[in-house]
């Protein structure tokens, strides 16, 4: 069976099916990068068949999927001078910590980052931090690469850190909205993804440094 990704027209076009011959978004995983400090800070990323694969944005999509994060305990984060603010839900690097919590597309982590929400992501109201406590959802938007004259390629994209208590049991189902080498201008596909982290005990036992998670495919 050949793997097919849904391809959105732009503009509201016409919903059609289809395939890049040599390009698939093919899951999303983590890896857990650090434990100190009775933390664990964990990066969460997009896995693609080919590196010119470009990630769009991340979120809910209608008829695709939607975004929903859940957690057994809060979030951490270090917000440092943007503690409270929008600002503090994407990478800053020189204001805020190795162990913060944030979104992004791609590791460009410099301030001010290229990464945006699309508007009233999970209700924003574009002032305050959305990313905390231990839920936050979406059904129809997401967080994007907002400069797209520098578009954010490769087989691996950094869309997430997250920062929570250790042995915290987390989950995150998404969409991933992304384009191929070569894809008519106004297409993109998008591909929904799953990733659930169990309890300390489960890992130990699969002996897994990383956690790969499902991609919900049509054929």
């Amino acid at each position: 069976m050949r793997t097919k990704s849904i391809v959105f027209a732009a503009l509201a076009g016409p919903l059609m099916i289809a395939s890049g011959a040599n390009a698939a978004f093919e899951d999303a995983s983590v890896v857990l990068i650090d434990t100190a400090d009775g933390l664990d800070t964990w990066h969460v990323i997009a896995n693609f068949s080919a590196p010119t694969d470009e990630l769009l944005g991340v979120g809910g999509v209608p008829g695709v999927g939607v975004l929903s994060f859940s957690s057994s305990a809060p979030i951490v984060n270090d917000g440092g001078p943007f503690d409270g603010l929008k600002t503090e839900d994407f990478p800053a690097m020189g204001f805020s910590g190795a162990r913060d919590t944030w979104v992004s597309i791609g590791d460009n982590l410099t301030f001010p980052n290229h990464t945006d929400y699309s508007p009233g992501f999970a209700g924003s109201d574009g002032v305050n931090r959305i990313i905390e406590g231990s839920s936050f959802g979406e059904l129809n938007g997401g967080w994007f690469n907002s400069n797209p004259g520098n578009p954010v390629t490769g087989s691996q994209i950094l869309m997430m850190q997250l920062t929570v208590p250790s042995g915290t049991t987390w989950s995150l189902d998404g969409v991933a909205s992304w384009t191929f080498e070569g894809q008519p201008p106004g297409e993109f596909n998008s591909d929904a993804f799953s990733i659930v982290v169990p309890t300390p005990g489960v890992l130990a036992l699969l002996g897994l440094a990383g956690i790969a998670g499902t991609r919900r495919r049509r054929a």
